[in-house]
């Protein structure tokens, strides 16, 4: 049995018969759908275990700053906000993070210590993904297999 065999069966029974009951074959078109869908998320969250940790790192952070626990979804909307905005927006505000930082400092022409912003060097949304693409892929074959 495939998944398309089973949806198929599904729908010519509903849209066939309004009240039927259902026989052996609906049972086991039902069951398979269900096995495919368990199926299908635990194959999801096994490739994407770093995900998993990372989400779970970052559900704890949200967790402990809006002091909130695993029953409300306070934490849980906060992660889903962050997510649903484009990654070009978090590389622009990872640049503004660390542009506005002040633990980046560099000698000037006189020899000192100053800031990066008034030596008139900052970071690009461009270098900052970049650099982060590059550390990505790099924790991604060193912690995959995790």
């Amino acid at each position: 049995m495939t998944l398309s065999d089973s949806i198929n069966r599904l729908k010519w029974r509903f849209e066939k018969n309004q009240n039927f009951k259902p026989n052996q074959k609906d049972v086991e078109c039902l069951n398979f759908l269900i096995d495919f869908v368990i199926d299908n998320n635990e194959k999801h969250f096994n490739n994407n275990r770093l995900y998993a940790k990372l989400y779970m790192a970052c559900l704890k952070a949200t967790m402990e700053h809006y002091k909130c626990n695993i029953f409300q979804v306070t934490a849980q909307k906060a992660i889903h906000r962050f997510l649903a905005k484009p990654l070009s927006h978090h590389f622009e505000r990872f640049a503004d993070f660390l542009n506005t930082q002040c633990m980046y400092d560099v000698m000037d022409k006189n020899g000192e210590l100053t800031d990066m912003i008034s030596a008139g060097k900052s970071f690009s949304s461009e270098d900052v993904e970049a650099n982060i693409k590059i550390m990505v892929s790099e924790s991604l074959r060193k912690y995959n297999k995790c």
